[in-house]
């Protein structure tokens, strides 16, 4: 729910400074090289992205909005991202803290400096501004080991933007499996003048029950910060384990995530040889784990 609203509030706003929102069904894929073309149908509103949650394809379908993917293995491509986002169409910006199918991590640091850099432009020429959106599903403990503290990377977008950022920014989060909530308490939470577009606006979709929230709110104070925490990393700990283990069974190649993503790959002729190793150590074969992964196969 978190990635509609986000949508949704960005295509109001988009209605009330253009007199545009949607209008139509299509998506385009821009990888290995290629550049998308601008000559598209005019009023229609572009949303750029690397490899999205089905969620952002599905959001494409219901509110009209162009979804141009600009990929590179997986992650959104600067480099392109720099070339497409001068399309004045284009309204948003959607990456991700973490794919947790693959677990790629999008570049923010860059990705909000070519936002920035482009909505400073904008602001001088009186044009509507880009809006920044981060997804951050189940990246709980990837946000507790990338905060930009000690010489860590930051994959908090909030925190990366600071007070001075001209860029509206949406981070969504829905909290799936954590806070003591099964299905998650989708959260959206925007900067100044983001999400205000929706004010008296109808939701759609099941509001929590009562009975939930206070089941997050009672974990949240009950476990608290500093013990969500020290959870996450135990978490990442017995993941090094894993890894070493996985490497201790002959597995070279084992490709690992962001700090605390909890995924690592390895070659499938290892499975067996790790099997031996930790009879509560399982794995999944992966196929195409990226669009460029073509020559995967289950």
């Amino acid at each position: 729910r978190s990635i509609n609203i986000a949508f949704e509030a960005i295509l109001q706003r988009a209605r009330a400074e253009r007199g545009c929102g949607g209008g139509g069904r299509s998506s385009r894929a821009v990888g290995g090289g290629g550049v998308a073309s601008s000559a598209a149908a005019g009023g229609r509103v572009r949303v750029l992205t690397g490899n999205p949650h089905l969620a952002v394809e599905r959001a494409e379908r219901r509110f009209g909005f162009e979804l141009v993917r600009l990929y590179d293995c997986g992650t959104l491509d600067t480099r392109r991202l720099a070339v497409e986002i001068r399309d004045p169409r284009v309204v948003a910006v959607y990456s991700q803290t973490l794919s947790y199918t693959d677990g790629i991590s999008d570049d923010l640091e860059a990705i909000l400096a070519i936002v920035e850099a482009e909505n400073e432009r904008r602001s001088g020429v009186g044009l509507p501004l880009v809006t920044l959106v981060n997804d951050s599903c189940l990246a709980f403990c990837v946000l507790v080991h990338n905060d930009g503290r000690g010489g860590r990377g930051c994959l908090r977008l909030l925190d990366l933007a600071g007070a001075r950022c001209t860029t509206p920014l949406i981070v969504t989060l829905d909290a799936h499996k954590h806070l003591g909530v099964d299905k998650g308490v989708s959260s959206c939470v925007g900067s100044p003048g983001t999400l205000s577009h929706l004010a008296g606006s109808v939701r759609v979709g099941a509001q929590p029950t009562k009975g939930m929230l206070v089941r997050a709110l009672a974990d949240l104070l009950l476990v608290g910060v500093d013990g969500y925490t020290r959870i996450y990393r135990e978490l990442a700990e017995q993941m090094r384990r894993v890894e070493a283990a996985v490497e201790a069974a002959g597995g070279a190649g084992v490709g690992r995530g962001a700090a605390g993503s909890g995924i690592s790959q390895t070659h499938r002729t290892h499975l067996g040889r790790i099997s031996e190793v930790s009879r509560n150590l399982s794995g999944t074969l992966l196929g195409g784990v990226s669009p460029c992964a073509t020559s995967a196969r289950p």
